[in-house]
């Protein structure tokens, strides 16, 4: 619940600085593609990190679903980082 929140408290202020980056002819198209890889990153990020889960984890007793959560975040985390690395190509000129 306390991710939901930080979400959607930081998603508008998100589509402000990738909008916010673009000449203003070119608004729609930057928030279309926002929106597009957001949706596909929850759509690739979410699957892969339930397959990490049962991979090192599992649900059959609680060390195991302890390993399957840590497996879970790290994979969240690192999908994170590897999705953030193209910003550091953007130069706010």
């Amino acid at each position: 619940m306390i991710a939901g929140i930080g979400l959607s408290i930081g998603g508008p202020a998100m589509q402000k600085a990738v909008v916010g980056l673009v000449p203003r002819t070119a608004v729609g198209s930057a928030s279309g593609l926002y929106n597009l890889f957001r949706l596909l990153g929850g759509a690739v990020g979410v699957p892969v990190s339930v397959m990490a889960f049962y991979w090192l984890g599992g649900m059959a007793n609680p060390t195991q679903l302890t390993h399957g959560f840590v497996a879970a975040m790290a994979t969240a985390g690192i999908l994170s980082f590897l999705g953030a690395l193209p910003l550091s190509r953007i130069s706010n000129e």
